[in-house]
């Protein structure tokens, strides 16, 4: 556990980011959870941790094959990240695993190809993150963007 006071309680969690220690959390408060997987490659203790919780936000990689066999910089960066981040479908998998509430995608493309990926995978829920979006979580959730 990171933090506990006031009825809030926050717990690190291990996650899988290759040699690159990396941690996630999830907020515990109300009755209600959240988990932020931070950089993660799909791992077991992130799903196990994040059992049932109201919203999981998740990061993915998502570069087609002709990005990843870029003979660039770009293309170079691109391999790396690859390697430390879920792809669409890990990261569709995490959520149904999760049996989550509302799956939300972190730190991609926003393409639609993208999406269809992790849709190959996951039927529930899926919101993309996008700055200044507001979720209220109680009996329904709610989700108000700027």
């Amino acid at each position: 556990m990171a933090y506990e006071r006031n009825g809030v309680k926050v717990t690190a969690i291990a996650v899988d980011h290759g040699p690159v220690k990396c941690l996630g959390y999830r907020i515990d408060a109300g009755g209600r959870s959240v988990v932020f997987s931070g950089d993660d490659r799909a791992s077991e203790n992130l799903v196990a941790r994040s059992q049932h919780v109201d919203v999981l936000v998740h990061d993915m990689s998502g570069f087609t094959a002709e990005q990843l066999a870029e003979d660039s910089a770009a293309g170079r960066v691109r391999r790396a990240a690859a390697q430390l981040l879920a792809t669409p479908e890990q990261a569709g998998d995490v959520f149904t695993r999760s049996h989550c509430r509302l799956a939300v995608l972190s730190r991609y493309t926003h393409e639609a190809a993208m999406i269809e990926r992790v849709r190959g995978v996951y039927r529930g829920p899926l919101e993309p993150a996008e700055d200044m979006t507001r979720i209220d979580i109680g009996e329904q959730l709610t989700i108000a963007r700027k």
